[in-house]
């Protein structure tokens, strides 16, 4: 027996136990990651998505569907009511038994102008969360690819609407580090060439997941940085940056009087934090995520998700989420009475019919001087422009012409 052959196949197979090990290990921090805290499990969300009633209730409670409607006719609260799928494919309707008047759940909701049913819009909502890619979506939901991204895209819409809703960064005496960094180039000439875009980052230190602000932005000077710090740093506090001097302009802006007002305190320095908050958000975008059509879309995603790490489920936070951005609507909105165009057409069309009208039964107005034989037709300005206190222009007015008849030709018969 070789022993040699044996020590040799023993630390081979001690090699490839350990390379499976560190692979899995791998393999199971990007899942975690990837997941970011999705509590929920697939087969959980299978479960309730089956029962029509558990889906309905489980909406209501994050605010997603409402808990009543109030019928248009009565003003009374609508029951809600099982109904086959050939009436409604959600099985469940709104209806007022006294008036006999029906409205769909989604009436007023996130899911009115979709046309899935709502249990996929669920089910592609938590793959969204879940960081799934659009192949594996479209398998487990059964739709195309190109409905899936579009539908990725309205939900990265809802993250760049709550992040409008939240406050600025920063405060009294808190340290803020700022910068800069380009996206879209193809680095060592490796890869497809992007356009050259710059996203200007702020993020607040001290913290593992701290406020984070990412912008893209045209021009990278003076007027640009006032207008970001205005808009999304509090006064008073303290912004690091190695690349302030590089702002400044001749002349034109003076960036420490702007300091002045605002508070603001610049230090010169790099603590670090910001250059590993780009090298994360490049990692996650990739490199097909670089354009600038959806890159501003993919920068709030991924400050959303920054923003709700370590808060419980990412997908209770939003569905929550969706919650505020489309509050549920209780009752039919209120109909217009009269639209002012409406109004000049109608007020046209009585003068064209001889219908008395002001400016007709006024003795005092051009239009009862003039000789009545005639077909007279008054035309109003746009009641739009005209204001309350506003008196109406003389009106203009034409003879209509009779339509003259042709004359026919008789063939002549020889």
């Amino acid at each position: 027996m070789d022993v040699r052959r044996d020590t040799c196949c023993s630390v081979g197979n001690r090699r490839r136990r350990d390379s499976w090990a560190s692979s899995c290990s791998e393999r199971s921090e990007d899942e975690d990651r990837r997941d970011q805290g999705v509590a929920m499990t697939i087969v959980t969300l299978n479960a309730i998505l089956d029962d029509n009633n558990r889906m309905f209730e489980f909406l209501r409670s994050f605010g997603v569907l409402g808990d009543k409607y109030i019928c248009a006719k009565c003003r009374k609260l609508m029951s809600c009511a099982k109904v086959p799928p050939k009436r409604c494919r959600d099985l469940l309707m709104w209806r007022c038994r006294k008036d006999d008047v029906w409205r769909s759940v989604r009436k007023g909701t996130w899911f009115e102008t979709a046309r899935l049913s709502i249990r996929t819009i669920v089910l592609m909502s938590y793959c969204f969360c879940m960081r799934k890619s659009v192949v594996s979506t479209s398998r487990m939901t059964g739709l195309s690819e190109r409905s899936v991204g579009d539908w990725f895209l309205s939900c990265r819409e809802i993250c760049s609407a709550l992040l409008k809703k939240r406050g600025k960064i920063g405060g009294p005496g808190v340290v803020v580090e700022m910068g800069e960094s380009c996206f879209g180039v193809a680095e060592n000439r490796k890869g497809k060439w992007l356009p050259e875009l710059w996203v200007w980052g702020a993020v607040v230190c001290g913290k593992e997941r701290g406020d984070l602000v990412l912008k893209i932005v045209d021009k990278r000077d003076a007027r640009t940085l006032q207008r970001l710090l205005e808009e999304h740093v509090e006064d008073g506090t303290v912004i690091c940056s190695d690349t302030w001097k590089s702002y400044e302009d001749e002349g034109a802006v003076d960036l420490q009087t702007f300091a002045d007002d605002h508070n603001y305190q610049f230090h010169n320095k790099v603590i670090g934090t910001m250059e590993q908050c780009w090298e994360e958000v490049k990692r996650v975008l990739g490199r097909g995520k670089r354009r600038r059509s959806g890159l501003q879309s993919h920068l709030d995603e991924y400050v959303w998700r920054e923003s709700v790490f370590g808060n419980g489920c990412v997908f209770h936070s939003f569905m929550r989420g969706v919650g505020t951005v489309y509050v549920p609507c209780v009752e039919d909105p209120t109909p217009v009475t009269e639209h002012p165009k409406l109004s000049a057409r109608a007020m046209t069309t009585a003068e064209g019919k001889g219908c008395p009208t002001q400016s007709s039964e006024d003795p005092s107005s051009p239009m009862a001087a003039r000789d009545s034989t005639p077909v007279t037709v008054e035309r109003y300005p746009s009641l739009s422009a005209i204001g309350p206190s506003s008196t109406v222009a003389p009106a203009m007015n034409f003879t209509v012409q009779p339509k003259e008849t042709p004359t026919k030709r008789r063939k002549c018969v020889v």
